[in-house]
């Protein structure tokens, strides 16, 4: 099998040299082996100890590790591929999408500019020293704890994952996405641009409506840092906001029904005290 400089030669390729170092001025995909289902991979039998790819890495199956001074430019993507390592120290500028492969912990000192993507792993813990900026998707993973004081600035679903309790100070922007956990309790200390639950039921501090089994139709109000917000599962925010997001969308029956299964809720936990 050739080599990586030899096909991206072959190929025309926009790559250049520097000592040691592949630096690849675009994006990358690279395979060990070729099954014809992968479009314009390039099938190598590894890849070069010092290399850059200013673009975004696809990487396929048939290749276990990537090289220790790897350099990403954009965004990483190893799912479904036989990737078992990633070096340490790496940096991603865009987004690690990591989904059902065969990684069992990541890297020390992984940062990841934008979107971390681990669903359906076997990863159990987050390095101490891992940074993320934007979203943790760790749907469907084996994770069992987050540090405290994490801030994102998307998303972090969590659904169905181990965890125990969702930690202190937690801070995500956009969505915070949780269902099917051993999560019991929601922390007053949470505070997030909008939360999704599954079934609110699982969780002794959220008062909740349901009104469907078959699909989880639901009124809930819960107690967070920015105050008693309620949700619906598609709308999020403080009772009077909630309630002018009914009317705005929704027609004056449907409006009413949630806005008084709103209230309800709400006076519910305030009289618990939680």
């Amino acid at each position: 099998m050739k080599t990586l400089i030899e096909q991206l030669t072959a190929t025309n390729a926009n790559f250049s040299l520097s000592g040691n170092r592949v630096i690849v001025h675009s994006d990358l995909k690279v395979c060990g082996r070729h099954d014809g289902l992968l479009e314009n991979y390039l099938s190598v039998d590894d890849l070069p100890a010092e290399l850059t790819v200013k673009g975004s890495l696809h990487v396929g199956r048939g290749i276990r590790a990537l090289p220790a001074a790897l350099v990403v430019g954009k965004n990483l993507y190893i799912s479904y591929s036989d990737i078992e390592t990633l070096p340490d120290n790496l940096t991603i500028n865009g987004s690690l999408l990591a989904i059902s492969v065969k990684l069992k912990a990541l890297p020390e000192n992984l940062t990841v500019k934008d979107g971390l993507n681990i669903s359906n792993t076997d990863i159990t813990k987050l390095p101490s020293n891992l940074k993320v900026e934007h979203s943790m998707i760790l749907a469907g993973s084996k994770i069992t704890a987050l540090p405290d004081n994490l801030h994102l600035k998307g998303i972090l679903n969590v659904e169905k994952v181990p965890l125990q309790k969702l930690p202190e100070n937690l801070r995500v922007e956009k969505w915070l996405i949780i269902g099917n956990t051993e999560v019991t309790t929601i922390p007053v200390s949470l505070s997030c641009g909008a939360i999704y639950m599954n079934n609110p039921l699982e969780f002794e501090n959220v008062v909740s409506e349901v009104f469907s089994t078959d699909y989880m139709d639901h009124v809930f109000a819960l107690r967070t840092a920015d105050g008693i917000r309620v949700s619906n599962g598609e709308y999020y925010g403080d009772p009077e906001t909630f309630a002018l997001m009914m009317i705005d969308n929704y027609n004056a029956d449907e409006a009413e029904y949630y806005i008084a299964s709103a209230k309800k809720c709400t006076t519910q936990l305030e009289s618990m005290n939680i």
